[in-house]
């Protein structure tokens, strides 16, 4: 995720958890940050609401929100792992939608 964020400008620093999934944290600047998220599929709760769901760079992307938050993420599974996508929009974007597609093809995700 690091290397697929810095092809798009972003500099990503990994959360030290002792979890198996990546957590992906990016300054912005201003005060604004980026969250980046990868889990094993199958390893996240379902607790969440789909708000609408879209086809970027052709994959499923949900935008969800789970009851204990209002914010709202953006979902997508790619390979054997889900990503979250949450927080400020990066500066090069114009707007979420517009980065995830582009973090998924540098991802090389396939459908």
């Amino acid at each position: 995720m690091i290397d697929a964020l810095g092809k798009l400008g972003i500099t990503g620093l990994r959360a030290q958890l002792p979890c198996r999934d990546a957590s992906i944290w990016a300054d912005l600047g201003t005060g604004s940050q980026l969250f980046v998220s990868a889990y094993p599929l199958g390893t996240v709760d379902r607790n969440y609401t789909v708000i609408d769901e879209r086809q970027l760079a052709g994959i499923g992307v949900q935008h969800v929100r789970r009851p204990s938050d209002p914010a709202i993420r953006s979902r997508f599974e790619c390979a054997a792992d889900e990503y979250w996508v949450r927080g400020a929009v990066p500066p090069a974007f114009a707007d979420m939608d517009a980065f995830v597609e582009r973090f998924i093809s540098a991802l090389a995700c396939s459908p």
